[in-house]
């Protein structure tokens, strides 16, 4: 909104001055209005940029490759992404159980189903390939997204903890 009012000041300044001076109207009217968010813009984006650059440089190789090309808020999880590739025999399925906030205000079989449908999901399915990401409880391995293997009454040979979520053997 603010970058709006600053545009539309700049476009009658440069429009009274125009008249003033005689000069081309549309002609630096349309430079002021080009440049005015250009330059009102470029700090916060070079800032947010370095970020960017910073926190690339500071990944491992491992990390760079399995990134998501688009941000999930909430639902990014590199270390899980690694650990399914180590742990996880190829010939294996894995499944997803919502908990936490992802399941809040819905059924299990509704969050369960919502979440396999982000498009999260279908990056870790890419990753992950060969393993099959199924929609079914007889996986032999389950990821608790979001929640405990106690929360989920769920026992396994083996879990290991990745953040918030869970990689379970079953």
């Amino acid at each position: 909104m603010t970058l709006l009012v600053v545009a539309v000041s700049v476009l009658f300044v440069a429009g009274a001055l125009a008249w003033l001076w005689g000069v081309r109207a549309w002609q630096l009217t349309a430079v002021a209005v080009i440049a005015t968010p250009i330059v009102w813009s470029l700090p916060q984006t070079v800032r947010h940029e370095s970020s960017l650059i910073r926190a690339d440089l500071r990944m491992t190789p491992v990390e760079a490759k399995l990134r998501p090309p688009v941000a999930w808020p909430g639902y990014e999880n590199v270390p899980l992404l690694v650990g399914i590739l180590h742990l996880v025999p190829k010939d294996e399925t894995v499944t997803f159980l919502p908990g936490g906030w992802l399941a809040r205000g819905r059924t299990p079989a509704q969050a369960r189903l919502d979440y396999l449908r982000t498009g999260w999901i279908r990056w870790v399915a890419f990753v992950i390939a060969p393993r099959v990401v199924v929609d079914s409880r007889r996986a032999d391995w389950v990821v608790l997204a979001d929640q405990s293997p106690s929360e989920a009454h769920l026992t396994g040979r083996h879990r290991w903890r990745f953040g918030r979520d869970w990689l379970v053997e079953l």
